[in-house]
Formats: C-alpha cells, structure tokens, sequence
C-alpha cells in the first residue's frame, strides 16, 4: 500500500492505471503483453471495484447480486473458465406468480422443463413462441433493423415484438429490470439484443468461491509489486498523477479505469453521472427455502424484492457446511 519508499518513486513506469477494476487489470494485462511496464494504483484496501467477495462468519459474499455469463467474448478471451470452477445456474428462472413458483425455461437447454413451464400458464403459449422466435433471430445476427439511425427503449421494443403484458410483468420486468437495474426498462433495446444474445449462447454461473475470484485471477498475472492499493489519485494529466499524500508518480502515459463518479471527480468526463441503485441482502437459513441453482423472479410485481437467489444450491462452497446462504435484491 501507499506511500511508496523513494526508490519506487523514483522508478518511472510506462504506463500507470488508475483503477484495478476488471477494466484496469485486463488493460494492464494487455499492455503487459506488449512490453509496456505497468502500475496499477488503487484506492480502496483491495482489487476487484464491485467484483469482490468478502468472507464473513464463513460465508462467502460478493459485493451484491453478479453472475457471469460465459459467451460474454472478452470473458471468453482473458479468463480461465476451467480455473474458475465455474457453478452453473438453471438455464431459464423461477418466476414467483399468484402464490406459486414456476420454472421458465430454456426450451434448447430444458426443453421437459420448458414444456411443463408452458403447461403451468407461467406466460402464454403465444409468448414462449415469440421468445424462441427473437431468439433465433438475434443468435442469426439479426437484431433491429439495418440503417436505425435511433433506437428505443427496451419497453416498446418489447410491446413491437407483440408480447403481452402478462409476459412482460411476470419475465422481462423482474428478468430485464434486474440486469438493467431499470424495472420500467427504458434502456436501449440495443442493450436488450447484446444481453439476450449471450444469456441464450451461453452458460450463466459464478466462480464455486464468488465473483472475486475474477478479480484475482487477472491480478495473480501481473507482477506483484504492479498493483499498489490505498492509492487515491487527487489528479491525473497525461503524463501522471498526484496522490491524496502528495506524491506525484510519472509515467508516458496514464489509463483512467474507473467508476464514471470517480472519472467526474477526477475532471476526465464532464458530466456527472446519474446512478441506478441497488441493494443485496444477504440471510442465513438452516436449510436452502428453495431447492435447485435458480434465479427466483417476482413476477406478482409486489414487495420490495425484484429477485432472489439460493446461492448455496448455486455453489456449495459459499456457506458453511449445513447452512444456506440467501440473496434478495432491491431496486
């Protein structure tokens, strides 16, 4: 951690990072690759930014509700999925609707499931078949028209597909609205596209010990001594920074890899950023409420909770043996 001894001052890297995010360890990575000299500057007592797990009382607690999709490409580039031991979810979700839970399934994936989730009047047949139908076009590179110059939010693109509000309260609301982190989902249905895309060409799953592991794999490839956390940059230029102690580091170049605020903070964007909050509760329980790695929807649209998971049915190795570990998400 900082302050540095006057050697390390002294001693001027290529390029310094300012952030040991996944964006600043995979850049660092990639200009490692190339010959730069790299050093990482953080500000916090750890790596990761938000992909961190912390351990308490023997469970293991990433930093709110994350998964990892395995098609995402540079996922795919710049980890070791084998490594990871990676911990599958259901291919679909349990949606939580009139008092019951039914399963919502990838008909590819779990097609007995996907039958018997139609059956069960989850979203009406007519939904299921447009479902299949944007996802056969958009694994075929067909999205949205050629030439859009502008693209609506993901609630009319929704409402143009023809699906109806049965659907979209009980699946995309509580589904999208989680991963957008926006229940009236007025993100860009661009977004929508890239995001269907990979939940249906791939797996979803955490590491079998949490979302940090992804963090320390990337920071375990680079020297030790590249990344000095308890760093808080007050000032950055082209060709360095000033610390919160007053050090000043130099280097040829300087790569920002921070959290928008923080960017805002440090004069690099001009506009502050306007966030979306959200808030993971984490429970103890003697035994797992739920059986089975699923991600529960609230499709009634009622109670705080947006979605929940079981994660100990994800990954055992995230609670102590006998115990279940619970995870409730809040928009």
């Amino acid at each position: 951690p900082c302050p540095m001894s006057s050697e390390e001052l002294a001693s001027r890297p290529r390029v310094i990072v300012v952030g040991a995010g996944l964006a600043g360890l995979t850049c660092s990575l990639e200009l490692n690759s190339r010959g730069n000299d790299c050093l990482v500057v953080e500000a916090s007592d750890g790596i990761g930014g938000r992909v961190r797990t912390d351990v308490v009382d023997g469970y293991r607690l990433d930093r709110g509700f994350q998964v990892l999709l395995t098609a995402y490409p540079e996922a795919r580039r710049v980890l070791d999925y084998e490594a990871l031991r990676l911990r599958s979810f259901f291919p679909g979700a349990v949606i939580r609707s009139g008092g019951r839970f039914r399963k919502l399934a990838d008909p590819w994936r779990a097609p007995l499931a996907a039958v018997a989730g139609v059956l069960s009047g989850v979203i009406p047949p007519t939904d299921a078949l447009r479902i299949a139908r944007l996802r056969h076009r958009l694994l075929g590179g067909v999205g949205t028209p050629k030439g859009r110059r502008s693209f609506g939010p993901t609630s009319d693109r929704l409402a143009a597909e023809g699906f109806s509000e049965t659907a979209v309260e009980r699946f995309f609301r509580p589904f999208f609205g989680g991963v957008f982190l926006d229940r009236n989902l007025t993100t860009s249905e661009r977004q929508l596209e890239f995001v269907f895309r990979m939940f249906a060409s791939g797996d979803i799953a955490v590491p079998a010990l949490g979302m940090g592991e992804i963090s320390a794999q990337l920071a375990a490839r680079l020297p030790r001594s590249a990344i000095r956390t308890h760093c808080r940059v007050d000032s950055v230029d082209g060709t360095g920074v000033r610390l919160d102690n007053g050090d000043t580091l130099d280097a040829d170049a300087v790569v920002v890899a921070v959290d928008a605020g923080t960017a805002h903070r440090l004069g690099v964007v001009s506009d502050e950023p306007q966030w979306r909050t959200t808030t993971c509760l984490y429970f103890d329980a003697p035994a797992a409420p739920i059986r089975g790695p699923a991600l529960i929807l609230n499709g009634a649209g009622e109670g705080p909770v947006n979605n929940f998971c079981v994660m100990s049915e994800v990954s055992p190795e995230l609670a102590p043996r006998g115990s279940a570990l619970v995870s409730a998400t809040v928009i």
